[in-house]
């Protein structure tokens, strides 16, 4: 661990008190009967390679085994380097808890505001919009089928690109997949 930790580029260094402060948080305050079906994403940490090349990093961790009151003991971790989807400048990472028996319930970070959400880093609308664009739906059939204008869509475009430090909007749609926020 102590081999990870000094590897991890110096903008990033409260990463991992606020990550873990944040589970130590969370966790007793979710009901015994949703701790299950849980997963955790931490998404954009950078890291600095031997080379001096950073890397930013996706994590999705689900627990193989738990204790009693269904804490996590042990988790699989699943890492992939996701630097072609990030904006160079993007300093901020978020973490995003899915639980519950339909995997329904959400907690998330978000480092910039190091706010805790009960619920997703999207709004219903912008998930909404996401999910046309994943469809691949233009600007213009996305307005005419919300009944909203070409302006907005593009305005929640640019929002959640920059929420989620995507570094346009095919990466977008990519993070939101992989991290099951569409």
């Amino acid at each position: 661990m102590k081999n990870v930790l000094s590897i991890l580029h110096t903008d990033y260094s409260s990463f991992p008190y606020e990550s873990v402060n944040w589970l130590i948080k969370i966790f007793p305050t979710l009901p015994f009967e949703e701790r299950v079906n849980m997963k955790i994403h931490h998404c954009g940490i950078r890291f600095v390679r031997t080379d001096g090349k950073q890397i930013r990093l996706f994590s999705q961790g689900i627990p193989v085994q738990v204790d009693e009151q269904r804490n996590f003991k042990y988790t699989l971790n699943y890492i992939q380097n996701i630097q072609h989807l990030f904006k160079n400048d993007y300093a901020h990472y978020w973490i995003r808890l899915s639980y519950g028996e339909l995997n329904d319930k959400l907690q998330t970070f978000h480092s910039l505001t190091k706010e805790t959400t009960k619920g997703d880093l999207l709004s219903v609308r912008e998930k909404e919009i996401l999910k046309l664009i994943a469809d691949d739906m233009d600007t213009k059939t996305i307005a005419q089928k919300l009944f909203i204008s070409v302006n907005t869509v593009g305005n929640h475009r640019s929002n959640m690109i920059e929420r989620l430090g995507a570094r346009d909007t095919t990466a977008l749609v990519q993070l939101a997949k992989m991290t099951s926020i569409i």
